[in-house]
């Protein structure tokens, strides 16, 4: 009882030491923005908190964070979802405290090495097509918005009035269906931002978002045909060279596997190879599934491996804020180094040729690991018995045991 007393004391005093405080920003649906809404048509909006630099002067990096949520895959579903934080901002907290976010959030440098001082912003999600649609569709007795590429493009403007064109570096990230934003938004973010300064470096972090085109590991209705209501219904667009290139099937565009191909900007994937929102059931089915993902990323890192790289663990787990250590290194160690070795690479062409991703031949390789999430498909029942003692300060110090 006194490690576990221990360890969430440890816990809670870092989660206190991090917190910072977000403050909601509301978008004025007026001139520019009049489109833009959530699926209820209350305004779109964002979290954000303004940060200092390590000289005491105010920022000019930005953390632009899509907010995560599935998604709502038929009329009574997002009828539903209207009503509820993932559809409307009417009872939107004015105030969220970042320790109940990822770890891209946290101010405490030995959590999040790269982005702790940085300008951070969480951009709500209250469309339901992963910010992707541009319709109005009537049904009952109620308008329903999906004005998802609107909200970004309303936040966009907001940002810029606040300082986001005086940036130098900008991190397009999210998480699930916010992750999959990163891949489907990452070029049109950065050619939007070029129109301020091209030099301006955008690259995207994409987390737990790679959702694969097929239905789930029985073969059953699921992502494969959600995504493909979404595109129809809410009128959606995606990574533009993708569509232009694939109009007999523009549903591809929403999925990973397809449009990293079309993607020119960097970018960094970190996501669980048994990521528990893309695996139902159990036994080797998943083990299959799983390996199905991971060689997807593998493939879509390599594709351009030195704008690319990866961090995928085989926890189950999904938009978890304490990310597994492997080899000494978690998910925001790995995206520091990719992040300075990319830029470093940019202007030492005598480099070019030396990869981005020394991640993914270490954490593609099969291996079920049990760390403070009780990772693994066959080994659930060891991981609850020694999770909760030994496993604890294991993991606060980084340490992964392989099973």
């Amino acid at each position: 009882m006194t490690v576990i007393f221990i360890c969430v004391l440890t816990l809670l005093l870092r989660n206190i030491y991090c917190e910072q405080t977000l403050d909601l920003v509301l978008i004025d649906q007026s001139n520019n923005n009049q489109n833009s809404g959530c699926l209820d048509g209350s305004p779109a909006g964002y979290y954000i908190v303004m940060s200092n630099s390590s000289h005491n002067k105010p920022s000019n990096k930005w953390l632009i964070y899509h907010e995560g949520g599935g998604w709502c895959t038929s009329l009574d579903d997002c009828y539903a979802r209207s009503t509820t934080l993932l559809g409307s901002t009417v009872n939107r907290p004015q105030q969220i405290h970042s320790s109940s976010l990822t770890a891209e959030f946290s101010n405490d440098p030995n959590l999040n090495m790269l982005m702790h001082d940085w300008n951070k912003v969480l951009i709500i999600y209250c469309d339901g097509g992963s910010f992707t649609g541009n319709n109005i569709t009537r049904y009952d007795d109620k308008d329903l918005y999906f004005r998802g590429k609107e909200n970004l493009k309303a936040v966009k403007n907001s940002l810029v009035s606040r300082g986001l064109s005086n940036a130098t570096d900008i991190v397009i990230s999210g998480c699930s269906a916010g992750g999959l934003a990163v891949y489907l938004h990452l070029d049109w973010w950065r050619d939007t931002i070029a129109a301020y300064d091209s030099s301006i470096r955008v690259t995207g972090l994409a987390i737990d978002g790679y959702f694969l085109d097929r239905n789930d590991v029985y073969g059953f209705y699921g992502i494969s045909d959600y995504m493909r209501w979404i595109l129809i219904h809410m009128n959606s667009s995606t990574n533009s060279k993708c569509m232009q290139q694939n109009t007999l099937d523009e549903g591809k565009c929403m999925f990973p596997q397809y449009v990293s191909s079309y993607v020119t900007t960097p970018f960094f994937i970190y996501n669980s190879k048994f990521n528990y929102h893309t695996i139902l059931g159990t036994g080797t089915r998943v083990e299959e599934f799983g390996s199905l993902i991971a060689s997807s990323i593998n493939t879509s890192v390599n594709l351009i491996n030195q704008t690319r790289g990866c961090f995928v663990d085989t926890c189950v787990h999904h938009c978890t804020r304490d990310t597994p250590y492997i080899n000494g290194y978690n998910s925001t160690y790995a995206f520091k180094l990719f992040y300075e070795k990319l830029y470093a690479q940019q202007s030492d062409h005598n480099n070019r040729n030396e990869s981005l991703c020394p991640y993914c031949d270490v954490h593609i390789d099969g291996r079920v690991s049990v760390c403070l999430f009780c990772c693994g498909t066959d080994k659930v029942l060891l991981a609850l018995i020694v999770c909760p003692t030994i496993l604890c300060f294991l993991c606060i110090m980084g340490v992964v045991i392989a099973i």
